[in-house]
């Protein structure tokens, strides 16, 4: 009787793997019939399906950072600013060292005057930070206010920026395998993030930062933009932002804008970080604007000879001028872009466990705090404050 019973069992079993091959192998065709491509035979389903009830899990701790209220958790008197290290449009980056631990850290100081009078209130970054944990994306330690400054103080990113190696190592970067290296984390990164409703929009060589291990840390959420979801549908966002040669079509064309857009414009800028990468250039860069626009709005650019047909397909596919038609934008998302036979080579657990010895490793070691080369040279900005304290009310929650 015993025997009789584990007999059942094992037909039971047999008979839901067997069910549970046929969803695969259905899942699988469709997403053939969605690529046009010879699709490679996985070595696990979960390689390319996240659990649900991790990504459960992952939503869960997130809103949960999402309503904590932080505030000057740390002061300015807690650091040393050593180096400017970044500059962009709303702040600045400075190399600093917490005193209490000699620990080096990147802040973020964002001018309270400038803020206001680009109208950049809202893009503070401060609770997006807070809330995303994951291995490929920047976190939040310290949060303080000054008079005239905001400050954000972030893990620093030893090994520079993806853009300042790409002078220094540009061929050596090129390499198909590297492209791919830093592609597959991207996609891991922006799968989080979907889950958690943000759109990204600033994927750029710039704000990809490199770990002393060779893997990508992603930088920069001052246009990063949470999508809320009602009745299990996402909102759309009609925002015109963003670093011009990474835009998409969607975002320049008035009637599609006033449709709005989500996250299809993140697989969009993933398809020409590829393209850079590979060639040093964005495929629309032009010198004039409204060509360049032109360009991006009819999908038109050169492909060089020395792309494979792979590469070349897969980059058709991502910079589909139809959202409906672009690779990552189906019902099966991100699995669309990782199933292309570009990426067949790729493990997806060992990227994600950062296993995988990197392709290109900075070099980190150094008496100084951190090597200087690793980061563009800027000129030393100061910080400047006032006596009394600006714009209380607008940065209260701050």
């Amino acid at each position: 009787m015993k025997r009789n019973d584990d007999n059942h069992d094992d037909n039971e079993e047999q008979s839901n793997t067997n069910e549970k091959n046929e969803m695969v192998n259905a899942v699988l065709k469709k997403v053939k019939r969605l690529c046009n491509e010879t699709l490679v035979a996985m070595k696990t389903p979960t390689d390319f399906f996240p659990k649900v009830e991790e990504t459960e899990k992952l939503k869960k701790s997130f809103f949960y950072r999402w309503n904590m209220k932080l505030s000057n958790t740390a002061s300015l008197d807690d650091f040393t600013i050593m180096k400017t290290i970044g500059v962009g449009s709303f702040g600045h980056v400075f190399c600093s060292l917490y005193k209490k631990t000699k620990t080096p850290y990147a802040i973020k100081v964002l001018n309270k005057e400038q803020m206001v009078r680009m109208q950049q209130v809202d893009r503070v970054q401060k609770q997006i930070l807070q809330s995303v944990k994951n291995t490929f994306l920047i976190d939040l330690r310290f949060v303080f206010k000054t008079n005239s400054n905001l400050f954000l103080v972030m893990p620093l990113v030893k090994g520079g920026d993806l853009y300042t190696h790409m002078q220094m190592y540009s061929e050596f970067l090129r390499d198909e395998r590297c492209i791919r290296f830093y592609a597959a984390q991207v996609i891991l990164a922006f799968e989080y993030l979907h889950a958690m409703n943000i759109i990204y929009r600033d994927l750029k060589p710039e704000n990809i930062l490199l770990e002393c291990d060779g893997y990508i840390r992603i930088a920069d959420f001052g246009f990063a933009k949470f999508i809320s979801t009602t009745n299990n549908k996402k909102a759309l966002t009609k925002s015109f932002i963003g670093t011009p040669e990474y835009m998409a079509p969607e975002m320049l064309i008035s009637t599609e804008r006033k449709k709005g857009y989500t996250f299809s414009v993140d697989w969009w800028s993933l398809g020409i970080l590829v393209y850079e990468l590979k060639t040093g250039n964005p495929p629309f860069l032009n010198d004039n604007l409204i060509q360049m626009f032109d360009h991006i709005i009819k999908g038109k650019y050169s492909t060089p000879k020395n792309f494979d047909e792979t590469l070349s397909d897969l980059l058709k596919k991502m910079l589909h001028v139809r959202v409906n038609m672009r690779l990552g934008c189906g019902k099966l998302g991100s699995q669309e872009i990782k199933f292309h036979s570009w990426f067949s080579k790729v493990n997806w657990d060992a990227i994600r466990n950062k296993t995988e010895t990197a392709y290109f490793v900075p070099n980190c070691t150094s008496a100084y705090l951190v090597q200087m080369k690793n980061f563009f040279q800027y000129p030393e900005i100061l910080i400047k404050e006032n006596d009394q304290e600006e714009y209380s009310s607008l940065f209260k929650n701050f």
